[in-house]
């Protein structure tokens, strides 16, 4: 084990719990090079936990066994974040500088937590109309070209476009992506789950969740439009494009679009939701908004006379 890895090590030990960035100031090094400490500990049997905070921190914990979950820890009452969807980075109708534009947007709002649902490149299955004719020089060049600022995360699922390339040339996008960047976390393909306190987000791109399920928040991306549903089972949201494609009608232009979504905390649940849809046009703007509550009210039962 070389020096830098032992110091690291050593200063992992010390603490219950120190931040991704305290660690590569204190000794003087760059995001990736720690990234690459990280995986050289791990090679070497050290389980190293990241935990993320609402503000865009990343904690780092020296543990006995590696706990696999995507857990965030929120900052107050309020949970707030942005969904984007179905980028298709590579396709003639996709433009990378719009992220840039989201990115803005999460500045002026504080907002430091950007969920992904799936297909973040156009993938090779219509290879005509790609830029880049194979799934990883995609991915490669979102990596290279994507935004990054300082306490600003990406959480990515991955969709079906995504995953063409694991049917032929056994490219797999989570392990492309692992550790490329800090900023930049996988989550799963096609389903997966963020875990905030005692509530979980699922994430879905084709897939959907069970209909006995208790996960009251499903994110869902793939059908380019947005589309909000709420009943007794929990709250569906279907996450619009943040390209032109249109799916329906190949010669008629989506104007790009995410989400801003907060949740409210009562009794360590989710107990409303506000969902904007903001439409990136000269200058981002909202079409659409939509409050309403999670939990449901408990009905009273008469007293017995």
């Amino acid at each position: 084990m070389q020096k830098k890895e032992q110091e690291v090590l050593r200063m992992l030990s010390q603490y219950s719990r120190i931040s991704f960035q305290q660690l590569c100031e204190n000794f003087a090094i760059t995001d990736k090079q720690l990234l690459t400490i990280l995986s050289k500990l791990k090679n070497n049997g050290y389980c190293v936990q990241r935990f993320y905070q609402q503000c865009g921190d990343i904690l780092l914990q020296l543990s006995s066994n590696e706990l696999k979950k995507i857990m965030i820890d929120p900052k107050d009452k309020f949970f707030r974040f942005v969904a984007v969807a179905d980028t298709h980075y590579g396709h003639p109708k996709s433009n990378i500088d719009d992220m840039g534009k989201v990115y803005q947007y999460c500045l002026q709002e504080d907002i430091h937590l950007i969920f992904h649902l799936g297909d973040v490149v156009e993938g090779v299955e219509h290879s005509n109309v790609t830029k880049f004719k194979s799934t990883p020089n995609q991915f490669q060049m979102v990596l290279k070209n994507y935004p990054s600022q300082e306490r600003i995360l990406n959480f990515w699922l991955f969709g079906n476009h995504d995953t063409w390339g694991l049917k032929t040339t056994k490219f797999n996008p989570i392990l492309f992506a692992a550790d490329k960047r800090a900023d930049i976390i996988p989550v799963a393909i096609n389903r997966g789950c963020i875990y905030v306190q005692n509530e979980l987000i699922a994430l879905c791109h084709q897939a959907g969740v069970n209909s006995d399920s208790k996960i009251k928040l499903v994110l869902k991306g793939h059908s380019h439009t947005y589309r909000l549903k709420n009943d007794q089972n929990g709250c569906l949201v279907h996450v619009p494009t943040l390209s032109k494609i249109n799916p329906m009608q190949a010669d008629v232009d989506i104007i790009p679009s995410f989400l801003d979504i907060q949740l409210e905390w009562y009794h360590q649940r989710f107990n409303t939701i506000d969902v904007k849809q903001i439409q990136l046009q000269e200058n981002p703007s909202v079409i659409n908004e939509s409050k309403f509550p999670l939990l449901k009210k408990v009905k009273k039962s008469k007293e017995k006379k």
